[in-house]
């Protein structure tokens, strides 16, 4: 995951993940016919990424909305200590809460490393089988409509399965 506040170093970051994923998606691998037998965490991905459903990214690539590198805020305070609370006052902007656990092991605490998780409940969790999405959460139907897009109702959800890895 990607904890930058740039605009430039998420996208350098998601291009080296890209990379990444590349190489990870050209190993051998048998795809199960039937989305439900997914098991695997590329098993989306390599489905979703055959030629015949490439019509399925339409909505990505024939948009007309366009936004240049430049014109996004850049979120980071030139203080890298600062930074993760300028995320959660992003957050907070748009009625979130962040919930951080400190979970740095003595180990790494003893060479001056630390490490947390973060929660965020209003966010909508990732799931990579199809039978474990979170449908439920108001966020998918609430979102697009703030983001500028038409209402959306349930039956305007995405039926397809998670294209990523």
């Amino acid at each position: 995951m990607c904890h930058r506040a740039d605009p430039q170093q998420v996208l350098a970051k998601v291009l080296r993940e890209v990379i990444a994923y590349r190489i990870a998606l050209h190993v051998d691998h048998e795809v199960p016919a039937e989305v439900d037998d997914f098991r695997d965490v590329l098993d989306g991905a390599h489905w979703m990424g055959r030629p015949e459903r490439a019509d399925a990214f339409d909505f990505l690539l024939s948009s007309t909305r366009r936004t240049r590198l430049s014109e996004l805020p850049v979120l980071a305070g030139g203080d890298a200590a600062r930074d993760p609370d300028l995320v959660v006052e992003q957050l907070h902007r748009r009625g979130m809460e962040a919930v951080a656990v400190d979970v740095t092991t003595d180990e790494a605490r003893d060479v001056g490393f630390h490490a947390v998780r973060v929660f965020v409940p209003q966010l909508v969790p990732l799931s990579f089988h199809q039978d474990g999405r979170y449908l439920g959460h108001p966020r998918l139907l609430d979102a697009p409509e703030r983001l500028g897009y038409p209402e959306c109702v349930g039956t305007d959800i995405n039926p397809l399965p998670q294209p990523f890895a």
